[in-house]
């Protein structure tokens, strides 16, 4: 589930950076820091002092000439004067910082005089400003004398803002009483030495009624001061009106005329005055001059625009907080407002851009302490929230926890060792170990507290070399294993010792059930294959040490499956288990019992030097087998097959003798079954060619080497022949032939005779079909079925796919099958026959007679032949029990709808009785031996029969 977007802690996240910039959105609005603003200014300033212009040239009215011209202030002849020379020696302006606001007291044609020189000059401003009126009433703005004032080139203010520090910074390039009229005279004197005409101001705008005090400024600029006072040139007023100076210095330079000396008090504090020393106006008119010919004014950044930065750069520095690791955040922090400093003094140095830095430097300085704080708070918060997880997880765990001092003195257990100890946490705490927990190694009497002292004095964690056996509260016996680790102070020294109890009781308990399991058989809880095979090695190294024997007697029982299904899988379990405990009340204690799997066993005797021993167990287990079962009052009879192998005689390892004795338990099921017998030499002999001509036929079948030959069908009552039957002929590389009778038992037992059988229905179908598209006939190809295939789940399927790809009819096909093979599986034999009969096939039975030949079963198999033995065949013209059996199976097959074929049929006589008893169809050597294809070819074309 996703976090609310309002969700506390998203809050608390965003409290402290939200806080931080409101700080610094006020602070920057506000101006709430603009002494440390004027204060980073000067320093700036100070440190970047430049040349001054060579253009600019200040006359000086200084001490030197007031001893000379006398008391301030001076006759305006003398001023005359000067101008005239001025403007002889080729002055490209004049800006006479003089207040002539008033007539010369001295002698008013002096105005006349002055005022021709101005025109005479036309490069002279004069200054304006503004004062307060003498009634009180506002302010007024102070002009020359209107003479003057007509006769300057031009007039500029001289309006300095002296900031609340007392010092001047700044200033404005306009300014005026209710409207900005007048250019600055720094301003005016730069103009009117580009020879820009004489602003005139709107005389009608100073009519309008405006309030008398409302002095008007715009466009203001911060000063960027050249140096200290005296850094401009500077001419003596004395020295320059001296007869022998040469005016022309001044050719093309801009002249300003004002006072310097101290006594006329026209100075003012600068940044860079110092602490006594104060710059005249001139020089300040100077500077704001030179500045302004120059390109050099500062002008302050716009409220707007300061806030803005300034917010940026705050949420800037906040993200790298995000970013920057715990280590390096100071650095972070100094490096953010080192680079704030220097972007500062860069847009005022580079760009003449003044960008007040203190607000975002103050909520800089103010964000390491609260982010400590902050850091300070979520570290509390995360011990606590450790040391309530290490509760939990203390109180959680499996295993139990004890903590002590340096003495062995608790201080905690948790839940589960209070279990172990019976003892609380409480009442453990402050306790010696040995008194709540007294555990000892038996094998090194190695002791708990010796534990800890060991842990404490290695620095490590140390535990018991073995399993601890302790009995718990409940008096039951625990197996632990137990350790012990250093718990370390501040200074990385052991201070004490944490206990680990780890009870493996159940694990012990739960392996040894898992070892039983793992060598026990689940439903029999006999030993299994892989246990026995232990015991039957370890027997044999035992019994080779002491000149003894080992018997291995391989049992299985006799038609298991027919009871399996009579009774269901859970009776078969149940008759299985009974079976066991039957057969280790044969046996010995020493013996071992034991499943292999299905209805399989084995049991191992060892240590005797007898073996009629073992023939007594064997008897006593047959007996014991052929005794009835009874499960939900229902008596069952079993019997079983014994196999017996002996070491050393049949076997030098385990494998051998399991083998060997398998292999007498299946001779001794062919020999009729509910016997034993021991092993022998031949029986392996008989293995072994089992094997080599399962190998070979492997090979045949994968090379093709199988060939079919066919034996032809004749119908009596016309000696037409009606059919052929397919019968499989395997020739080896010298030319001899191996009896079907030998290699179809290998291939059931293989598994071999489903390819061998698909081979046959395939190549017997396509041969039909090739007879049939050549001759007609025969009717129907007959092949036997063996039971492994015949109750394979795709048959039918099979047998589709094999007619529709060979062309041949179903009803061109017969199956011949046993009775035997019926009888596995009725149901499943008898739904299988009816399917092939709705395809059109029919079913056979193979070889009557000589199985169950039963009628009950017979009436309900939907079959339509049966082939009498040959061993009936054999004599029935010369035993006349033969030929009443033979009567008797002809018209039991008629009484039943089918058509009865007698194979084996090799003499005239034979033929004869035959055709006597009704019998419908004969196949045997008296017409042909089995024949390979060609050759019945040529028998189809080429034979007449007769009867």
């Amino acid at each position: 589930m996703k976090r609310a977007f309002f969700d506390d802690s998203w809050w608390r996240k965003l409290i402290l950076p939200f806080f931080l910039i409101v700080t610094g959105l006020y602070l920057s609005y506000s101006n709430a820091l603009v002494r440390v603003d004027r204060f980073i200014y000067d320093a700036i300033l100070t440190r970047f002092t430049r040349t001054p212009a060579e253009d600019v040239v200040i006359i000086a009215i200084d001490s030197e000439s007031l001893i000379r011209y006398g008391q301030w202030p001076w006759p305006r002849e003398i001023h005359a004067d000067l101008i005239d020379k001025i403007s002889i020696g080729g002055a490209k302006a004049i800006g006479f910082d003089i207040i002539m606001s008033e007539p010369d007291r001295s002698d008013r044609k002096n105005d006349r005089l002055l005022a021709q020189a101005l025109k005479r000059s036309n490069k002279v401003v004069l200054p304006v400003f503004a004062e307060h009126s003498v009634s009180g009433n506002g302010l007024h703005l102070a002009r020359p004398v209107p003479i003057l004032a007509e006769a300057a080139a031009g007039l500029g203010h001289v309006d300095f803002e002296l900031d609340a520090d007392g010092i001047v910074r700044r200033t404005y390039l306009k300014g005026g009483i209710g409207y900005p009229e007048w250019s600055a005279f720094a301003l005016a004197v730069l103009q009117t030495a580009a020879g820009n005409e004489r602003e005139k101001p709107d005389d009608s705008a100073s009519a309008v009624s405006l309030p008398v005090n409302n002095w008007v400024r715009a466009d203001e600029v911060l000063l960027p001061f050249a140096g200290k006072p005296g850094h401009f040139k500077r001419i003596s007023y004395a020295a320059f009106m001296e007869a022998n100076f040469d005016p022309t210095l001044l050719r093309d330079k801009i002249v300003l005329v004002g006072t310097t000396a101290s006594s006329l008090g026209d100075t003012l504090p600068t940044p860079v005055s110092g602490e006594s020393l104060l710059m005249s106006g001139v020089e300040i008119n100077a500077n704001l001059l030179d500045a302004l010919n120059h390109d050099l004014i500062i002008k302050p950044m716009s409220k707007d625009a300061r806030v803005l930065f300034s917010v940026m750069l705050i949420v800037s520095v906040l993200l790298c907080y995000t970013i920057a690791s715990q280590r390096i955040i100071q650095l972070t922090i100094v490096t953010a407002i080192v680079c704030v400093l220097f972007l500062s003094g860069f847009l005022l140095t580079i760009n003449h851009i003044w960008f007040p830095p203190a607000a975002v430097l103050f909520t800089l300085f103010l964000s390491y302490p609260l982010w400590a704080w902050r850091r300070l708070d979520r570290l509390v918060a995360n011990l606590f929230f450790e040391r309530e997880q290490a509760m939990v997880i203390l109180h959680s765990i499996v295993d139990g926890v004890i903590t002590t001092d340096s003495n062995c003195v608790i201080t905690y257990i948790n839940p589960v060792a209070e279990g172990l100890t019976g003892q609380s946490n409480e009442n453990a705490a402050g306790k010696p170990l040995h008194d709540i927990f007294a555990i000892e190694d038996e094998q090194s009497g190695k002791s708990g507290e010796d534990l800890v002292r060991e842990c404490l004095e290695l620095s490590q964690t140390v535990s018991f070399h073995n399993d601890l056996s302790y009995r718990d509260t409940n008096g039951r016996n625990r197996v632990l294993r137990i350790n012990a680790g250093p718990l370390c102070n501040r200074s990385g020294q052991a201070s004490g010792a944490l206990i680990g109890i780890n009870d493996i009781t159940e694990k012990r308990e739960a392996l040894a059930k898992l070892t039983y399991q793992a060598t026990h058989d689940p439903l029999t809880n006999l030993p299994n294959r892989a246990l026995f095979f232990d015991r039957l090695e370890q027997a044999i190294i035992r019994v080779a040490r002491d000149d003894e024997y080992v018997a291995v007697l391989f049992l299985d029982l006799d038609n298991f499956k027919k009871v399996n299904d009579q009774i269901g899988h859970s009776g078969g379990d149940l008759l299985l288990q009974m079976i066991a405990e039957r057969m280790k009340s044969a046996c010995r204690g020493s013996d071992t019992v034991a499943r292999l799997g299905g209805d399989e066993f084995v049991v191992l005797l060892e240590g005797f030097t007898d073996t009629s021993i073992v023939v007594t167990v064997a008897d006593k287990l047959l007996h014991l087998l052929r005794e009835p079962l009874t499960i939900d009052n229902h008596e069952f009879y079993t019997t079983g097959s014994l196999g017996i192998s002996i070491f050393p005689k049949d076997g030098k390892n385990a494998d051998q003798l399991v083998r060997n004795a398998d292999i007498a338990m299946y001779e001794a099921k062919k020999g009729g079954r509910n016997n034993f017998l021991f092993f022998s030499n031949e029986m392996n002999d008989l293995i072994q060619g089992r094997l080599r001509m399962e190998n070979q036929l492997r090979a045949a079948l994968s090379r093709s080497a199988l060939e079919l030959y066919y034996q032809p069908q004749i119908r009596l009552k016309d000696n037409k022949i009606v059919g052929v039957e397919a019968l499989a002929r395997w020739t080896v590389d010298d030319k001899s032939f191996i009896s079907p009778s030998s290699f179809i038992p290998v291939a059931e037992e293989s598994g071999l005779i489903l390819p061998l059988s698909e081979w046959v229905l395939y190549t017997a179908c396509r041969q039909a079909k090739a007879w049939q598209e050549e001759m007609g006939f025969p009717e129907r190809m007959s092949i036997n079925i063996s039971p492994r295939h015949f109750l394979k789940d795709n048959l039918l399927e099979q047998l589709e796919r094999i007619l529709r790809k060979t062309g041949i009819a179903p009803q061109n096909l017969d199956l011949e099958i046993t009775e035997g093979l019926i009888m596995q599986d009725m149901n499943r034999s008898v739904a299988i026959m009816k399917d092939f009969n709705k395809m059109g096939g029919t079913v056979s039975i193979d070889d009557f007679g000589t199985g169950y030949s039963s009628l009950a079963y017979l009436k309900n198999f939907p079959l339509h032949k049966l082939k009498i033995d040959k061993s009936f065949i054999d004599g029935i013209d010369k035993d006349r029990k033969n030929a009443a059996l033979a009567r008797t199976i002809i018209t039991m097959g008629h009484g039943l709808g089918l058509e009865v074929v007698a194979e084996g049929v090799e003499t005239a006589e034979q033929l004869s009785i035959l055709r006597k008893l009704g019998c419908d169809i004969v196949q045997g050597y008296y017409y042909s031996r089995p024949l390979p294809a060609a050759e019945v070819t040529r028998f189809l074309h080429e034979s007449i029969i007769d009867g």
